[in-house]
């Protein structure tokens, strides 16, 4: 496999950026370091962005997959909160506000259901599984505190169901 390149990796002096007297003379004077060095530098480079993209992406896709799991097998009547509507293509959006919700408000697990509004993808982000409402309200009141977010909505599993088939959806 091609040697590990860095452009953000700082220049190495003569001293450590040479390899022995006996391989210089094939070798040209500017050359990489060798790869025992190269494999472990002081200063990592900074990975590129569309890796983490890809990451995020993959997040949100093994997250909506599980939610996916999660609507078909829950009690139609249970009741979850709607925390947010999302742009489906913002995928590093959306996992992070994933993460801040189940770092910040934590107790429940956090899922996500796809939607289509006005011909766009959108991902709803939902918190909890609460089998009356009560329960849920109750949830609802203590979240809105914790993120300043009165908006809140209590949805039903149910509800949510008839919305991805209407909105067909169910394929993002």
């Amino acid at each position: 496999s091609a040697p590990i390149q860095s452009t953000s990796a700082p220049a190495a002096s003569a001293e450590t950026a040479l390899p022995s007297a006996s391989a210089t003379a094939a070798m040209p004077v500017a050359s990489e370091p060798p790869k025992s060095e190269a494999a472990t530098p002081a200063n990592p480079p900074t990975p590129p962005a569309a890796p983490l993209a890809a990451a995020a992406g993959d997040t949100v896709l093994q997250k909506l997959n599980d939610s996916k799991n999660w609507l078909q097998h829950e009690d139609a009547k249970h009741y979850s909160i709607q925390l947010a509507l999302m742009d489906a293509a913002n995928r590093a959006q959306i996992a992070q506000y994933v993460r801040k919700i189940e770092t910040e408000i934590g107790g429940q697990p956090v899922h996500l259901y796809p939607s289509r509004v006005g011909g766009l993808a959108r991902f709803g982000i939902l918190y909890g599984s609460f089998a009356t409402h009560d329960e849920a309200s109750k949830a609802r009141a203590r979240i809105a505190t914790q993120l300043g977010n009165r908006l809140l909505q209590i949805r039903t599993v149910q509800g949510l169901r008839v919305e991805i088939d209407k909105s067909r959806s169910a394929d993002l």
